[in-house]
């Protein structure tokens, strides 16, 4: 089965991904890098979108770094060789690879958990399930 996101669909993915992102790194033992510039930059832009009656979260802006930006370097604590740069053309490589029943399960916002989310991160920015 190959699922086809919009650009929308994307965003809402990954924010719903990244509210368990911080978790997730510490778990694999991975720490996530990016310039502060580029953090403001993406908060900007974001604001510049929305309406002032709007929150923007942390993970609005690490999703808008990551499909609009620069991306963010996903580095292993224990190897800073070992760096993975998560943009969208990570994402767009890597989507295929994951499992469409959590993807519609995150999308539909139904009976998922930090397995779900843990497990779709995983897989776009590594290609696979390593942890877990």
């Amino acid at each position: 089965m190959q699922l086809i996101l919009t650009t929308t669909e994307k965003r809402e993915l990954l924010t719903t991904c990244l509210h368990t992102f911080q978790q997730s790194l510490h778990m694999w033992e991975y720490t996530a890098k990016y310039a502060d510039k580029t953090y403001l930059e993406a908060r900007q832009m974001l604001a510049s979108n929305v309406s002032k009656n709007m929150n923007i979260c942390r993970e609005d802006v690490y999703a808008e770094i990551i499909l609009a930006g620069a991306g963010i370097n996903i580095v292993d604590d224990q190897d800073e060789d070992n760096c993975v740069l998560f943009n969208l053309e990570k994402f767009d490589q890597n989507f295929q690879a994951c499992d469409p029943y959590e993807i519609i399960m995150l999308l539909l916002e139904k009976d998922y958990d930090f397995t779900n989310t843990d497990n779709v991160l995983q897989t776009l920015i590594f290609g696979e399930v390593v942890y877990g």
